[in-house]
């Protein structure tokens, strides 16, 4: 027997021009979203299905066919159930790059961006060192900084087989070079006999205690091995990396970057600091205020 495709369901729009559909992509969508999500969600999703902006759609009076009709009706069932509109669509923005993501991996998030951009303030122009992401996921930390360091030899692990098959596409589809690992820092160590001159990571760090106070949006669709911790041992995973990045994965006069959660970044810099390997430590706020990233240099 034959599968038959999943098709959209009525109502649909009175006609199939712009503002009908969009209007009718609205209130498809509205029980999935707050208010001031929808019509950005919406105009993303138009420009996803027509591969054109707005304007141009305007300009050339742009109608929509019905097969077109077809894909939004299922995007907004998705949506209305609540869907992160990147996984409906999978594809998700980051520095850049447009990338493939699905369930396997965190949907990237601004604030990452902002330790891309801090990160590259600080290597030199024309850096052609060695780079080692941990905990890649989507691949994005790791293509982002070899998208603007193209002479960069790139490294990436991920404890999930599942997310380093997302990370291989999306290197793939952008013509960069990545080594992946699978492998558990916290009982291994990273690219055995390799050391690195940049190593960043943006780990599990969510208490479980916090799901209580999350949307269910992040809850039944993103990868719960990707966001939380134990309540007892928030820190594991920083503990394994500083400790990693003092024995021999990080060279001498190296960097490290971190990404962390508001609440744990002093701790996370008290752990850096007893370890007595590091100098310069920097912590760095995000758009919101917030204490973010943390950037420090091993000891020579």
């Amino acid at each position: 027997m034959v599968n038959q495709l999943k098709r959209g369901e009525a109502p649909w729009p009175k006609s199939n021009d712009e503002r009908t559909v969009k209007d009718w992509l609205v209130q498809r969508v509205h029980s999935g979203m707050e208010d001031d999500e929808v019509l950005p969600v919406v105009g993303m999703c138009l420009d996803f299905v027509t591969l054109k902006g707005k304007g141009e759609r305007m300009v050339e009076g742009f109608r929509y066919s019905e097969s077109l009709l077809d894909r939004l009706a299922l995007i907004g069932d998705d949506l209305a159930e609540g869907k992160p509109v990147q996984y409906v669509l999978k594809s998700a923005h980051f520095d850049g790059l447009d990338l493939y993501v699905n369930s396997h991996v965190l949907i990237p998030r601004p604030e990452t961006e902002e330790m891309i951009f801090a990160i590259t303030d600080r290597l030199r122009k024309g850096f052609v060192g060695k780079i080692l992401d941990i905990g890649t996921g989507s691949g994005c930390i790791a293509l982002a900084l070899k998208n603007r360091m193209r002479e960069a030899n790139v490294c990436a692990t991920d404890l999930s087989a599942e997310a380093l098959e997302v990370a291989q596409k999306n290197a793939d589809s952008h013509s960069l070079i990545v080594a992946l690992e699978c492998s558990d820092i916290l009982s291994q160590e990273p690219f055995v006999g390799q050391s690195f001159d940049l190593v960043v990571s943006n780990p599990p760090y969510i208490p479980s205690l916090e799901k209580e106070s999350m949307t269910s949006r992040v809850l039944e669709h993103e990868p719960a091995l990707a966001l939380f911790v134990s309540d007892s041992q928030p820190l594991v995973f920083y503990k394994a990396i500083i400790d990693h990045c003092r024995c021999e994965v990080l060279k001498p006069g190296g960097l490290m970057a971190l990404e962390c959660h508001e609440d744990f970044t002093k701790s996370v810099s008290d752990l850096i600091e007893t370890s007595q390997g590091f100098s310069d430590l920097e912590v760095i706020q995000d758009m919101q205020g917030k204490n973010r990233h943390i950037i420090a240099l091993k000891n020579v």
